[in-house]
């Protein structure tokens, strides 16, 4: 645990906080991927790994979401 100097618990150090100071970021199952969507060029999307399909299908204007897999979740960055 963490504490000011009146010995208030201000926070706490994980492992995980200690080895990324050691070694950098560590990306495991609760980190969350960007939802981001940018437009890079004339029919050329970004979009980032936390996008949701049905955010991409609506800006690609994409009527029938049965095309993409409901069960799938973008794990990673996507150029479309």
């Amino acid at each position: 645990m963490v504490r000011d100097r009146n010995q208030r618990v201000v926070g706490i150090v994980t492992l995980e906080d200690i080895i990324e100071e050691l070694i950098g970021e560590i990306d495991d199952e609760y980190d969350r991927s960007p939802a981001t969507i940018q437009k890079v060029a004339p029919g050329l999307w970004h979009f980032g790994g936390g996008t949701l399909w049905t955010d991409a299908a609506r800006v690609l204007r994409i009527q029938d979401y049965d095309v993409l897999p409901a069960d799938h979740d973008l794990d990673g960055r996507y150029d479309l």
